[in-house]
């Protein structure tokens, strides 16, 4: 089965004052330009995880993917009728947990998910105006958390029990694109305040990414990545694209012109962010005529030295989808059987892992280490 890793553009219409007024706390300025380029042999691939498929839970390339102490949990993002998958820590198929469509044991919607430590699933389904979130217990008895009158597409939850909720540049249905509220709805805090009336399309992407055990935040069209620390929404990272940064008068043209002038010269995006004791990385998306591509920025955290690499689905799919860090500082990437058997043969690496032959071409999570 052949897969096509696409970025898909979603008509985004929003503000032309792209302020907030989050805490100006001291950030990390990062410059794509200034970055050494390293070639993409320095990811050495040294473990892998298999995903048991069957033809009950086949999926695709663009993968959300978390974990508990003993298990991992996964949604398809781009599934027509959207469930959480579970695997165990070494890849075998536990079953669903939670799945979109009718019924009492069902959701209406799947727009994000949350697992905590415990292997406890919380689903955040919204439809029109009110958003709810569902809590799954570890045999799939489904209670209801959180039901309140917002616009969320995303969520995270915190140490204390409260929620992070994003509802997106959509005044003036949302007039903050961030709130926290307590698990009775009750809303304690705002951030990031929306300045345009304009219409949006619903579009789906990673928010919050919880990882080295802090809480971050990214958004669309937007070059910084932020820390939630002591109820404080703070600028952790400022990213630099030179020539690909949205201009100031895409806030301020009509959106079909915008758009098509960002098309025609080109533009990136922070699509994510993983941190571990000593490294960030963070993924950066660019496109434009030239197709589509991403720079892998690495961070070193006891030199602040900054590297980069560059991957594509076309040359190196996969180093294309980042999805995480572990402890030891290696670099998580999901790909499939065929691209990595395509790599190693490519590149000549022998892995010291052997993968098994399935019916169906199937995902694997890869473990890298990056050297200077």
């Amino acid at each position: 089965m052949q897969y096509s890793f696409v970025f898909i553009l979603v008509i985004l219409f929003i503000g032309c004052n792209h302020k907030s007024k989050e805490n100006q706390s001291p950030s990390s300025q990062i410059s794509i330009k200034d970055a050494p380029q390293l070639p993409s042999s320095n990811l050495e691939i040294i473990e892998a995880i298999p995903l048991e498929t069957t033809s009950e839970n086949l999926m695709g390339a663009w993968l959300r993917i978390r974990s508990s102490n003993s298990q991992l949990f996964v949604m398809d993002e781009e599934s027509k009728q959207k469930s959480i998958h579970v695997f165990d820590k070494s890849g075998t198929y536990s079953g669903k947990m939670a799945e979109e469509g009718d019924g009492p044991e069902k959701i209406p919607s799947l727009n994000d998910f949350y697992v905590n430590t415990n292997g406890e699933l919380e689903i955040l389904s919204t439809i029109g105006n009110k958003s709810t979130i569902y809590q799954f217990g570890e045999t799939g008895e489904k209670t209801l958390v959180l039901e309140m009158d917002y616009v969320a597409s995303s969520f995270t939850k915190l140490p204390n029990g409260d929620y992070l909720l994003y509802g997106s540049y959509n005044l003036p249905v949302t007039k903050y694109r961030i709130i926290k509220v307590t698990p009775s709805g009750e809303i304690t805090d705002r951030y990031l305040p929306n300045e345009y009336s304009g219409e949006l399309l619903p579009m789906t992407e990673r928010n919050f990414l919880q990882t080295g055990g802090k809480h971050y935040f990214i958004e669309s069209f937007n070059n910084r990545a932020y820390r939630f620390h002591n109820d404080s929404l703070a600028t952790a990272f400022e990213v630099d694209f030179g020539s690909y940064a949205i201009p100031n008068s895409f806030w301020e043209m009509n959106i079909m012109e915008s758009f098509a002038m960002l098309n025609e010269k080109g533009f990136a995006n922070l699509v994510g962010l993983f941190e571990s004791n000593e490294i960030t990385t963070l993924e950066c998306m660019f496109q434009g005529p030239f197709g589509t591509y991403k720079q892998l920025i690495f961070v070193n955290h006891p030199d602040k030295s900054i590297s980069k690499i560059k991957v594509s689905e076309e040359d190196t799919p996969v180093f294309y989808h980042p999805i995480g860090m572990d402890q030891d500082d290696n670099i998580l990437f999901l790909t499939y059987h065929q691209a990595l058997l395509d790599f190693l043969k490519k590149s000549g690496q022998s892995p010291g892992f052997q993968l098994p032959q399935q019916e169906f071409d199937y995902p694997i999570i890869i473990s890298t280490t990056l050297t200077p």
